[in-house]
């Protein structure tokens, strides 16, 4: 008895060694409609890339082993993990995490912008507070995974893949710009350090405009003047007085602003809803006669210019 008692504590060893040398992926839990999303997998470094053909995701990094978990269509978005030897690299699909030749692979250039604060969680669900990965600043640029109609994409953003509000992304090139206007002379830095002359890139004159381009953190920005950009002190930058841009995000200042299918006020019949006094669009052009195309729900409309503002003040809570 004591030997067999020996034998079989031998063998349970023997397997608690053998599962400790077996590497431990962290793979997205698979639901009915991908809800639920773990991030374990999904280090600092990773990025997103689309695939240029139907690509074989493996097992292990060998073309002749029978290691083919599925095929991956062409044109799909693919989180990369890890690049090794030989050309191959480590990567998460829909949940998956396997292996690709890198050939196959090209740049993901799907990419929107926060136009507010806005949450990374694992499910899209904005009524849970434990499903947070963390607040995306304003500004961020997240690369884009998954579209869902449901006003939910899936995003990869600084290496951590989760879900957010879609109401709160805005393509690159729509991204609203915020203009600020110097106080004073202002040093633009190449960092956000006052111990120091020589991150000193240029001065700005007093009462010139930069473009704002992070939120304020331990009171600093991100500006941009000229073609150069650096830190400045937040204290000494001013609201700028300017009109809404042609595109961007603005805020409805009138009451009730009708959106109309056409450029025109001369019937009624072309009204196709209307904007309450404090709410958001996204302006997509300027038209002729001082005409703002718009979005509106799943389409596009027009406002009349004169009525809306930059909205800089959008706070998400997606």
């Amino acid at each position: 008895m004591k030997k067999l008692l020996i034998r079989m504590a031998a063998i349970t060893l023997l397997a608690a060694a053998v599962l400790a040398c077996v590497p431990y992926v962290q793979a997205a839990s698979k639901t009915n409609n991908r809800k639920s999303l773990r991030t374990g997998a999904v280090s600092a470094s990773s990025y997103t890339a689309r695939t240029t053909s139907n690509l074989k995701m493996r097992s292990s990094k060998s073309t002749t082993a029978n290691n083919v978990l599925l095929v991956i269509p062409k044109k799909k978005v693919v989180i990369i993990r890890s690049r090794e030897a030989n050309n191959w690299y480590g990567i998460l699909y829909e949940g998956k995490a396997g292996y690709v030749k890198g050939g196959y692979l090209t740049d993901n250039t799907d990419r929107m912008k926060t136009a507010a604060s806005l949450r990374l969680r694992t499910t899209m669900d904005q009524t849970v507070k434990n499903n947070i990965i963390r607040t995306m600043p304003k500004f961020s640029t997240v690369e884009v995974i998954t579209r869902y109609k449901n006003g939910w994409y899936l995003v990869n953003y600084k290496g951590k893949s989760g879900y957010a509000s879609a109401k709160y992304l805005v393509d690159s090139d729509e991204q609203q710009k915020v203009i600020k206007v110097t106080t004073a002379r202002l040093r633009l830095r190449s960092s956000m350090s006052l111990k120091t002359s020589e991150n000193i890139i240029l001065v700005i004159p007093k009462g010139n405009k930069v473009e704002l381009l992070s939120e304020r953190e331990n009171g600093w920005v991100k500006v941009k003047y000229g073609s150069r950009t650096g830190y400045v002190k937040s204290q000494y930058l001013k609201s700028s007085k300017k009109k809404a841009s042609s595109n961007g995000v603005v805020k409805i200042m009138a009451e009730n602003l009708n959106v109309r299918s056409s450029m025109s006020k001369s019937s009624d019949s072309n009204i196709i809803g209307l904007v309450k006094k404090g709410k958001s669009v996204t302006i997509l052009s300027k038209e002729s006669n001082n005409w703002y195309k718009i979005k509106y729900g799943s389409g596009v409309g027009y406002i009349k210019g004169g009525h809306f503002t930059d909205d800089t003040s959008r706070v998400g809570i997606g």
